[in-house]
């Protein structure tokens, strides 16, 4: 069996790969361009703006291992603005910010979130390279606050506590 491609009256496609993805969308002069889906067979998919074929604009992209990321992607890659959920164990975490070809860069926001849906810490910083890399404000969900300097993911300093 090879790749099938139906074409619907409105100018979509549906595309059924040999491997058993799927893609479902626009597609122009013989390429995934335009606004579409892409459902992988091993569980991943991607809903939102392509580029021959390309991750490009935005959109959701869903992870086999939980993670989420919706926001600007520029061939395949997190590019501007964006938030990923990460799953770890019984924790969420909610990165936001700007992203550069997959990393962290400028202002960012973690949210980590227990399993009882409450807010257990918050680091909200400066990133170079997907590192915190200047002023640094943690937050406990029990009203602490820390405030640091780092310097490519290290402290620089120490911390400085303070009650909220």
């Amino acid at each position: 069996m090879s790749d099938q491609i139906f074409r619907f009256a409105d100018g979509k496609v549906e595309i059924r790969y040999e491997n058993g993805d799927r893609y479902f969308g626009d597609y122009e002069d013989g390429k995934i361009t335009g606004k579409g889906s892409m459902y992988y067979a091993d569980g991943r998919s991607y809903e939102g703006q392509f580029l021959e074929g390309h991750y490009h604009g935005y959109g959701i992209a869903r992870y086999r291992n939980g993670a989420v990321f919706e926001g600007t992607f520029c061939y395949n890659e997190f590019n501007g603005q964006g938030t990923l959920r990460l799953i770890r164990g019984s924790e969420t975490a909610t990165m936001e910010g700007t992203w550069v070809r997959h990393r962290r860069e400028g202002k960012g926001k973690n949210t980590y979130i227990g399993e009882d849906g409450s807010v257990n810490l918050i680091v909200e910083g400066e990133y170079h390279d997907d590192l915190l890399n200047g002023h640094v404000k943690k937050t406990w969900s029990d009203g602490r606050v820390e405030e640091t300097e780092y310097v490519l993911g290290e402290p620089a300093g120490k911390p400085e506590e303070r009650p909220d």
